[in-house]
């Protein structure tokens, strides 16, 4: 929980610029006698709640306090017309509204918006550019789309959220779509629009784990894995997400997020296994679920890895090691298997732990 500091006299001696266009004067000795009397008790007092409450879930009761302090105070401070008071205004402003933001679960609803956005759960999702980068069509699509966005906040967020937004949505729009002035990844507005990337990021790690499970020759994973575990493995080998979709969500996050564009090396990290999980789209399930019958020792398969094992000096061992586990599947399960078959032995056997010798 953000901790109020109270307004230090001497900080009212230094020439700070202000943060808008009007140049205002510096505050007098006497203007700061007055602050000091009139505004630092209201801060003395967010500071006691603050303290008071700190990492706990705050009543109702003291949410009303609280707002109806940083009212107060703002207003206060609001009243000096001089330099550092405006400063400090400005100041309570932004983490007013930051304590506002926490006590009404905001982020978190945020997160139930974006996952909304990413699956399309509601249809209304896809009549809006909620990710534009442009901060008008971004504005546009939030105004617009106030109904749409009210509909989730309704069904899947906190009591405090559904109030926060049907009072103060023209506000929020503008905490989302306006990027502040000063630094970089700062404040509200960076933390709200970060929180797009947590669905497809989550969804592209999942995606990896998916890669990693359709390539795990199925011998291996059934003599290794529990039953639970089998089943786990099952249902991400028979995944269809829109991989495209994920990695096109996550590149997106690395143009301008605060947390993934800083590290280094992942956006050619994300290239390489982007690259895999198209690949992995076009993996003919036939034939994925027919290595499930390539178990025991005495299989098709195993056979004829044994056979090219003894004879893979010959020329044309890699072909004829090739054929015979094509005529295996199609023998085990059919020339639907077959299809697109190069692709997929060259994936399975190439890429997977099922290495072509």
């Amino acid at each position: 929980m953000q901790h109020f500091s109270p307004f230090i006299i001497l900080l009212l001696f230094v020439s700070v610029t202000p943060e808008s266009n009007v140049t205002l004067k510096n505050c007098t000795l006497q203007d700061i006698q007055s602050v000091q009397q009139n505004c630092e008790p209201f801060a003395n007092e967010l500071n006691s709640y603050n303290d008071d409450y700190d990492g706990k879930i705050l009543p109702d009761d003291i949410i009303g306090n609280m707002t109806d302090l940083c009212s107060s105070v703002i207003k206060c401070y609001g009243e000096y017309e001089c330099q550092e008071s405006a400063n400090y205004k400005k100041k309570f402003e932004r983490e007013c509204a930051e304590m506002k933001i926490s006590n009404a679960r905001v982020k978190e609803c945020m997160l139930e918006i974006y996952g909304a956005i990413f699956e399309d759960t509601y249809n209304c999702t896809k009549n809006f550019d909620w990710l534009a980068k442009d901060p008008v069509t971004k504005r546009n699509a939030y105004l617009s789309g106030k109904d749409c966005f009210m509909e989730i906040v309704t069904n899947d967020c906190s009591n405090s959220s559904v109030m926060y937004f049907s009072s103060q949505y023209e506000h929020f729009v503008d905490l989302i779509s306006i990027k502040p002035d000063g630094e970089p990844c700062v404040g509200l507005y960076y933390e709200l629009n970060e929180l797009r990337c947590n669905e497809p990021v989550s969804q592209f790690s999942l995606q990896f784990v998916t890669l990693f499970a359709k390539l795990m020759p199925p011998m291996v994973m059934n003599q290794s894995e529990s039953d639970e575990a089998n089943e786990f493995t099952n249902l991400l080998k028979h995944d269809d997400s829109d991989t495209s979709k994920i990695c096109m969500y996550v590149q997106d996050c690395l143009v301008d997020s605060c947390t993934f564009s800083k590290k280094k090396g992942i956006s050619e990290y994300l290239d390489v296994v982007c690259g895999e999980l198209e690949k992995m789209d076009n993996i003919n399930e036939k034939f994925v679920d027919c290595l499930d019958f390539f178990r025991d020792d005495n299989s098709t398969l195993s056979n004829c890895v044994k056979n090219y094992e003894t004879s893979k000096t010959v020329e044309n061992a890699p072909v004829v090691l090739k054929n015979c586990i094509k005529n295996g599947i199609e023998a085990k399960c059919g020339a639907a298997a077959l299809e697109n078959f190069d692709n997929n032995y060259e994936f399975y056997f190439t890429k997977g732990m099922l290495k072509k010798p």
